[in-house]
């Protein structure tokens, strides 16, 4: 009896020990990687930090793309991109409903981000892109009601379809002329967007501009 009663006081003190570390894990703030070839991709974050660096390696090979969803939800407020990055594509709904995120500067290794990646980021006020963002997706910043200042790059492609829609902060757009088209409601409902400077010879779908009160200008 009294070995039956010690090896069940043992077994209890185990699962005490090991619930303990499971909780201690699982708050831990960590990124989870997957390999992909000879490059890792971002695919999950755990924890409530502010602040989440995105490296430029892990276990000496490059980071190249932040997946589906892998910070969805999560209460980040600042973005900081390592030296060096070689982020390339920023995943389709990866910041989605990221409530708290102010402000994000892509690094010059990023050249698309796919649908939905910033949708409904209520806080973000600031979006810088890098001279290489070639394509920005559909829906890229639905919802994104805060964002007053959005600056593309230099070599900008395309912009999605209701990539900006409902941005009703934003004020004024200074497109690149190497962007090719506007897609169909890129930017509707920007009902503070009052100037538009974009290039003739850019493509501007239908109701791109729809419920808007912008003024466009364009140039050579």
């Amino acid at each position: 009896m009294e070995n039956k009663r010690f090896i069940y006081n043992v077994y209890l003190s185990f699962l005490t020990v090991v619930m303990a570390f499971s909780i201690i894990y699982l708050n831990i703030p960590r990124i989870i990687y997957e390999k992909v070839g000879e490059e890792y991709h971002i695919i999950n974050y755990y924890g409530n930090q502010k602040k989440v660096t995105i490296p430029s390696t892990y276990k000496k090979l490059p980071v190249t793309k932040i997946e589906t969803r892998a910070f969805e939800g999560k209460k980040i407020e600042i973005i900081v991109f390592e030296e060096d990055s070689n982020l390339e594509l920023i995943g389709r709904l990866s910041f989605n409903n990221c409530k708290k995120l102010k402000e994000v500067v892509l690094p010059n290794s990023v050249i698309e981000i796919e649908n939905h990646a910033f949708q409904n980021c209520l806080s973000l006020i600031s979006f810088t892109c890098n001279d290489n963002l070639l394509f920005l997706g559909g829906s890229s910043f639905i919802g994104c009601s805060s964002l007053e200042v959005i600056n593309f790059g230099k070599n900008l492609y395309s912009i999605g379809s209701y990539a900006f829609y409902d941005c009703r902060a934003l004020k004024e757009i200074y497109i690149p002329n190497t962007c090719s088209y506007i897609y169909n409601n890129a930017f509707a409902y920007c009902e503070s967007l009052s100037k538009a400077v974009i290039c003739e010879n850019t493509l501007i779908y239908e109701d791109a501009f729809i419920e808007t009160d912008v003024k466009i200008e364009l140039y050579k």
